[in-house]
């Protein structure tokens, strides 16, 4: 039997339904501000999420000389193809993720306020304010979030089409699948979960599931980023990719490489909400020795790693920025209220049902991913479904709900909330303002070693009409560099190729090479112009008939 809908009287509320709106109101115009006016900062943007879309521009899609990573070939791209208009703005390259993100908050009010009533809606939409790396990746230009808006999409057309049967949710339902699966390569799970349980909602009307499959079938030649995989087939002989690629990405290790990111997550994410980029409390190195202890105690230790890690050197970073953050006091409260929930099934049906969602897309990740530290951030749609979970056992009114327990949640999210973006590296209220004064330092914040060869190569090119060549390793910030338009270059990422677009060169000139995280040349005769870290150099190289 369903849950009966509960509309609760707001008299004894802790904040009324008007001052819940405006607090949300002002933290969306505050992140919002946030996505406008903030360069890329995201390290991976750098490398391959967005460096490909320009490197595509000047080399095309369809070839396998230009590529310096292996990711910009293999990964899907859907969702940072969607980027490229902002790309060359300049301006608000997080605002697809964001307005996935405002999208999905009113997915959730949709579907929670006619059953718990304004209150439950209003704090389920205001708790993912209160984590950190939902927030964090809700303003960047990173594709996490991308996966939650495709499931927020599906799970409200299947809701929508139980009520009305109308045709034109079967199709939403399957455009938010082939878009989820596009945007990321760890939405392929997802895709095969939710298409899954599609046939079993449809069960019993067989028509309507083949209708869904017609629908599906064409979208993901469109939007699942189909291209990216035949492109990887050819250039790989291997539709995953390179072989210790993959391996090095996926858990090896099976259920005991499983079980042990399992622990490791749910330890990484016990926080006591005042860990950021300006304080480090110690709870990180405390949690990282209990963490190994308890994986020797139960024999899984070293599993589940990615190749070059091991309990020797687990980290749990809590440093405040999007690729190593935690989700705070708050997501540590409701990752272990949705624990308990799943315990007991008969409190509310829905609430049960959404933390045992939670758990089983929390285990997906500990089973198909190998542990890295920066790998928090897949967990995003877990602690959505944990925050609507608990919000909706909180704050829903029922009679026997002690005050006290909807007034300190509510206490805490208000307070993580507004503290969130003191505590993070690249949202803290001074950074909107360099975004505009000093954009160049914000865009380079995660690797400032990189700069200096960015500002040199700016200095050297002034002017000047030398050819240069980009020589870039596999983790090489191409991005800054490509991005200005007005400057060429010849894509070689490797030094055969530097050797062959020499003999292209005009012969009475001199020829530079911009050297990123890669070994100088072996064959090449060359002048090092200057030296940076990062095995980076700006070098120059003669002609052959120079």
């Amino acid at each position: 039997m369903a849950d009966p809908a509960v509309i609760p009287a707001s008299r004894n509320a802790l904040v009324t339904d008007a001052g819940l709106k405006v607090l949300i109101a002002g933290l969306l115009a505050y992140w919002g501000a946030c996505a406008l006016l903030l360069p890329i900062t995201t390290s991976d943007s750098h490398v391959y999420n967005l460096a490909r879309l320009l490197i595509t521009e000047r080399a095309g899609f369809w070839q396998s000389a230009a590529w310096n990573s292996v990711r910009q070939v293999i990964f899907p791209w859907t969702f940072d193809a969607v980027h490229y208009l902002f790309l060359k703005l300049g301006w608000g390259t997080a605002l697809p993720s964001f307005l996935e993100f405002v999208a999905l908050l009113a997915i959730v009010y949709q579907l929670v306020a006619p059953r718990f009533g304004s209150q439950a809606a209003l704090w389920s939409v205001l708790t993912p304010f209160s984590m950190p790396t939902i927030m964090l990746q809700a303003t960047t230009s990173k594709n996490d979030i991308a996966v939650v808006f495709g499931v927020g999409c599906w799970l409200l057309a299947m809701v929508r089409y139980q009520r009305s049967l109308h045709w034109i949710y079967l199709f939403t339902a399957a455009l938010s699948l082939a878009f989820l699966s596009g945007a990321k390569s760890s939405g392929l799970p997802i895709l095969i979960v939710l298409v899954l349980v599609t046939a079993w909602q449809l069960r019993k009307r067989r028509r309507s599931f083949l209708v869904f499959a017609v629908y599906l079938a064409p979208l993901l030649l469109v939007f699942g980023s189909m291209e990216t995989y035949y492109l990887t087939w050819r250039t790989y002989g291997r539709l995953p990719g390179p072989e210790q690629f993959v391996r090095d990405s996926v858990n090896q290790d099976g259920i005991r490489g499983g079980a042990a990111n399992f622990v490791r997550y749910c330890a990484t994410n016990l926080s006591a909400g005042i860990d950021g980029v300006d304080c480090r409390s110690g709870l990180a190195g405390f949690l990282e020795g209990q963490c190994r202890s308890l994986l020797a105690g139960l024999h899984l230790q070293n599993a589940g790693y990615r190749r070059d890690l091991n309990d020797g050197n687990l980290l749990f970073l809590k440093n405040g920025f999007d690729s190593g953050s935690d989700y705070g006091l708050v997501g540590c409260l409701l990752m272990i209220g949705s624990a308990w929930t799943v315990l007991r099934p008969k409190a509310n049906r829905l609430a049960w049902g959404l933390s045992v969602c939670g758990w089983l897309a929390f285990g997906l990740t500990c089973m198909s991913l190998c542990w890295t530290p920066w790998n928090v951030r897949f967990l995003c749609l877990s602690f959505m479904l944990f925050g609507v979970s608990q919000t909706i056992l909180t704050f829903s009114g029922h009679p026997a709900q002690p005050f006290w327990k909807p007034a300190l949640l509510g206490m805490l999210i208000l307070w993580s909330a507004f503290c969130l973006p003191l505590q993070c590296g690249q949202r803290h209220p001074i950074e909107l303002w360099n975004s505009v004064a000093a954009r160049e330092q914000v865009m380079f914040r995660q690797r400032l070693e990189v700069r200096p060869a960015y500002q040199e190569v700016l200095r050297l090119r002034a002017g000047s009409a030398a050819p240069w060549l980009l020589v870039a390793g596999e983790n090489a910030w191409t991005l800054p560099f490509l991005m200005h338009s007005e400057l060429p270059w010849h894509l070689t990422p490797r030094w055969d190729q530097a050797a062959a677009a020499l003999h292209g060169a005009p012969t009475d000139g001199e020829v530079y090479a911009l050297v990123l995280n890669t070994a100088l040349p072996t064959d090449l005769p060359f002048e090092l112009v200057k030296s940076f870290p990062l095995s980076t150099y700006i070098i120059r190289l003669k002609s052959p008939g120079g």
